[in-house]
C-alpha cells in the first residue's frame, strides 16, 4: 500500500508512565502524529491488540478524552488478563467508558490461544475479541452463534466454546 505508513510506537494511557525511554504515544497524540486529528466524526476504525494496555486506555477516557473516541465507527479489542480478578474494577471502567462514547458489542469471539475464565455459573474465555460499533440501535442479544468468519486463531486446534452467561 503506498499510502499506508508504519509508525513503530507504543499506544499508552495518559497515566501509563512505565514506557520511559520508548517511544509512545496515547490515542490523542496518536490521531496527532499521523494526521488523522481532523477526520470527521465516526469515520475512522480501530483494531487494538496490545497484550493488556488496553484496559487503562479506556479505563481513562472520559470527559474531555472520550471525545476521541468519536472519531471511530467501529473498536475491534483484543481483550486481555480476564481472569486477572484483581483489575476487573479498571476493567468495568473501560467497558463503562465504551458505552458512554456510544459504542455497542456487535461480536464477540474467544481467542484460541488462552484458556477460560469461570467465576460461579458464567465463564468467557480468558481473551475475548470484542467488536464494538457507534451508536444506532442493535438487534436483540441472542446466545453466541460461530459464523463462517469465525476461525480459530489456532490452526491446528479446536476453536473455544462460546461463553456461558446464566
Amino acid at each position: 500500500c503506498p499510502a499506508c505508513r508504519f509508525f513503530e510506537v507504543c499506544l499508552r494511557a495518559h497515566s501509563d508512565s512505565s514506557m520511559v525511554g520508548e517511544q509512545s504515544w496515547t490515542l490523542d497524540q496518536l490521531l496527532n502524529e499521523t494526521g488523522f486529528h481532523n477526520a470527521p466524526d465516526r469515520s475512522l476504525v480501530m483494531k487494538m491488540d496490545i497484550e493488556a494496555s488496553e484496559w487503562p486506555i479506556f479505563a481513562e477516557m472520559k470527559g474531555p478524552l472520550g471525545g476521541t473516541l468519536r472519531k471511530f465507527q467501529q473498536i475491534v479489542i483484543e481483550f486481555h488478563g480476564m481472569r486477572m480478578a484483581e483489575k476487573h474494577g479498571m476493567y468495568l471502567a473501560a467497558m463503562r467508558n465504551l458505552f458512554a462514547a456510544g459504542f455497542r458489542v456487535v461480536h464477540v469471539h474467544g481467542n484460541t490461544f488462552d484458556g477460560i475464565f469461570s467465576y460461579g455459573d458464567y465463564s468467557i474465555p480468558n481473551v475475548p475479541e470484542v467488536t464494538f460499533v457507534a451508536d444506532g440501535p442493535l438487534a436483540e442479544c441472542h446466545d453466541p452463534q460461530l459464523l463462517p468468519l469465525d476461525a480459530s486463531n489456532r490452526p491446528t486446534g479446536p476453536d473455544r466454546a462460546p461463553g456461558r452467561l446464566p
